[in-house]
């Protein structure tokens, strides 16, 4: 695990205007303090067979905010791992976010990636990577405002799922990626499995993994320190 940060420093203490809380920016909050702990599962399939499955805690702190180069107020995310909940957690990245009046964005080992638009709308698609030099991946939002249940103590009232791929072509390669937010709290699930089969004449079409990933982030505590 890498540690990545962006040198932009300096000083803001802006709190989420009404306009942009009303605009949608409520499922992409960003409060100085408070703090999401997720149960992360990784599966790395590689040619060889030997595939490296670890499991982990992340514990994500909004820590600071300062003003960033563009002028925007930025949060600095502390992003801590551990090997059990209650665990000793040691510092493994740090990412930057912020929102404004048309989009939420997470600078992510410094790539910024568009996570939400505002307002939050239903059917609403939009490239993910407009802010960065990759190809366009387009996003969709849907299931916006529903109820969702990540177990019997974890019950949301309003969420808005974020379909970023959806490819069941399961004869030579599969991917699905989608994240689910939730309101006033932020993200609280995220799957991401891009799965490469074999094509050789022999095994085509058996769902054979020759490589690919399997990333599944769940929600298991919140708060604010």
């Amino acid at each position: 695990m890498g540690f990545a940060m962006l040198a932009l420093w300096g000083c803001s203490s802006e709190t989420l205007s009404p306009d942009i809380a009303n605009l949608g920016a409520t499922y992409f909050p960003l409060d100085t303090g408070s703090y999401r702990i997720y149960d992360v599962e990784r599966i790395e399939y590689v040619f060889s067979g030997d595939n490296d499955t670890s499991r982990f805690f992340m514990k994500e702190v909004v820590a600071d905010t300062f003003a960033s180069l563009a002028g925007e107020t930025a949060f600095r995310i502390e992003r801590f791992v551990s090997e059990s909940l209650k665990g000793d957690y040691q510092l493994d990245s740090v990412w930057v976010a912020y929102n404004n009046l048309s989009q939420a964005v997470l600078i992510e080992n410094n790539i910024p990636f568009i996570k939400l638009v505002f307002p939050v709308r239903e059917g609403l698609k939009w490239d993910g990577n407009s802010l960065n030099a990759m190809e366009e991946d387009t996003y969709e939002m849907i299931e916006l405002n529903r109820p969702f249940a990540l177990s019997d103590t974890l019950n949301f009232d309003k969420t808005l799922q974020v379909v970023q791929e959806v490819d069941d072509d399961h004869l030579i390669r599969s991917e699905n990626r989608f994240e689910i937010y939730a309101e006033n709290i932020g993200l609280i699930y995220k799957n991401t499995t891009i799965l490469n089969f074999c094509d050789e004449t022999d095994c085509i079409g058996q769902g054979i993994i020759e490589t690919g990933i399997d990333y599944r982030m769940e929600l298991v505590t919140y708060g604010k320190e």
